[in-house]
């Protein structure tokens, strides 16, 4: 039997024969509760996808139309402005995304609520940066502040001219949206000056930096303490992080000046060609402060290799008592540095870079029992075994060794209810002959529209890495080492509520300089 999934554009044919007999027992119970679900193309998407017969652009299109009768659609696609509305119409009508990408797209004006919405509540409009209004108004703000929104001074100069950004009462909601907090008072320090005074003016007080993305953890400060943080409130609610270094020429001077919002590069040592220098690893995430990334446990991005915070080489900060602290000894960074946000609140950061290098990525979709194959496949759940000779398995857990040992990067992603993982292992080489940006704008639109999709679909973000899907089986990537780090980037946008175990590896009982692979 042959199914072609033809809702409003005419996809290729999807041959099921072979594919996996898809169940939709529920199907008149789930019609009866969403009667605007496009059931009938839901049905002929599975089948697809698990059949391997259809690609990301396809899928993502199709998936979207499966919910574009239904009112969550309505509401999210009316929240566009004109342009990309007609975009996103123009794409479900069936409009290539690399004929809609060579029009123009710019992602940044896309509403913020569809992406993140940090603090729970609206930052009032009545919360200003009191500083920029200088000195001669220093009277009149000092008296608003204390009389009629009663908040504390901090000052951030030595001339007392200049008050930090301060906040009362405005609650907090990380992008997880498992952390609930109300501080008594968040402040947007941009001196270390005034970091300093603002420990030193509350001595009794618990004081916690504010953490954008990546944790999960309860590194909060909680109802009743006092929060700090790096980035205007009124910035994180109105500028997307991620298309800041994607647009440069929209970056506002006025939000990143400031001592503690800066960039400082050294030349060189002598004899060397002036070159692009990126970190070597980085954590995949966008939209991390730096701050946030070296303040708690971070890994690195392979085996092969250390974890960020092995590449830094000088570190200030501001300790419980409001002093300013700086470590460059090898042997106490390499101390502090498994959380170097224990020592205090992290001013500035000097880090090793590396010379530019080009990863070379083969992204391969691989059945989840032979990308991380076991020794014993009795073990494997029954919905994951996959029938394999015993010279086929051990052929898998020789390549599986091979990318965790040898790999400059590894990474294998598997969702739940998957037969299959997608594995993103590789190496980097130092020609830059046949290197591409990557992504391109068409792959940035399809990111984009596979993260907005995600609003209607929580596992929208499986798309965005296409396990789901299907890339070609010869498919080779040759890129930057920063744009290979942050492989489709699209499915940061969607909340990952997921948990995170880091398991040693243990010395192999036979050899002490390799690592026992069995555990």
């Amino acid at each position: 039997m042959t199914l072609v999934l033809n809702h409003r554009i005419n996809l290729p044919e999807i041959d099921t024969s072979q594919a996996p007999c898809i169940n939709f027992t529920k199907a008149t119970a789930l019609a009866d509760v969403h009667p605007t679900v496009d059931l009938d193309l839901l049905r002929q998407l599975a089948d697809g996808v698990r059949g391997d017969q259809i690609g990301s652009e396809d899928a993502t299109r199709a998936l979207c139309q499966v919910f574009e009768d239904t009112f969550t659609f309505e509401v999210l696609h009316g929240q566009l402005n004109a342009d990309l509305k007609a975009k996103v119409s123009a794409f479900l009508s069936g409009t290539p995304a690399e004929t809609i990408a060579a029009q123009g797209f710019d992602p940044t004006r896309a509403p913020l609520s569809l992406h993140r919405h940090l603090f729970g509540g609206r930052v009032p409009d009545a919360h200003k940066k009191h500083h920029l209004f200088g000195a001669r108004a220093y009277a009149k703000v000092a008296q608003t502040i204390d009389a009629v929104e009663n908040r504390p001074v901090v000052f951030e100069d030595c001339e007392q001219t200049k008050i930090m950004e301060v906040y009362a009462g405005v609650p907090f909601l990380n992008w997880q949206q498992n952390v609930h907090t109300r501080p008594v008072l968040t402040f947007v320090p941009s001196t270390v000056l005034g970091l300093q005074n603002l420990i030193k003016a509350y001595p009794q007080k618990r004081i916690r930096c504010s953490g954008y993305r990546h944790t999960r953890s309860g590194l909060f400060a909680e109802d009743g303490e006092i929060l700090v943080s790096f980035v205007s409130l009124h910035h994180v609610a109105s500028v997307l992080p991620e298309m800041i270094s994607m647009f440069t020429s929209q970056i506002n001077e006025a939000e990143v000046s400031g001592e503690l919002r800066s960039i400082q590069t050294f030349p060189p040592r002598a004899g060397e060609a002036v070159t692009q220098r990126p970190l070597p690893v980085d954590v995949t995430s966008d939209e991390i402060t730096t701050g946030r990334i070296i303040g708690s446990m971070c890994h690195g991005s392979g085996f092969a290799h250390k974890s960020i915070n092995d590449y830094i080489r000088s570190l200030e900060y501001v300790d419980v008592k409001g002093e300013v602290q700086t470590i460059t000894d090898p042997g106490e960074l390499h101390a502090a540095l498994g959380c170097f946000g224990l020592l205090g609140i992290i001013t500035h950061v000097t880090y090793e870079v590396k010379k530019m290098t080009f990863a070379v990525m083969q992204p391969r979709k691989v059945k989840t029992m032979l990308a991380i194959p076991p020794f014993d496949t009795s073990q494997v759940p029954e919905a994951l075994h996959v029938e394999t000779s015993p010279e086929e398995l051990q052929e898998a857990i020789i390549e599986f060794e091979r990318r965790a040992e040898q790999d400059h990067y590894t990474e294998w992603s598997w969702f739940s209810y998957q037969s299959d993982v997608l594995v993103n292992t590789w190496s980097t080489v130092s020609d830059s002959e046949g290197q591409q940006d990557y992504t391109t704008p068409t792959q940035t639109f399809l990111q984009w529209i596979a993260s907005w999709q995600s609003q209607l679909l929580a596992t929208g973000n499986m798309a965005v890495l296409s396990p789901l899907t299907t890339d070609p089986d010869d498919l080779e990537i040759k890129t930057k080492l920063p744009n290979a780090l942050h492989f489709r980037r699209g499915r940061h946008y969607a909340r990952a509520r997921n948990m995170e175990l880091e398991l040693p590896i243990p010395s192999s009982p036979t050899d002490k300089n390799k690592p026992d692979w069995t555990t």
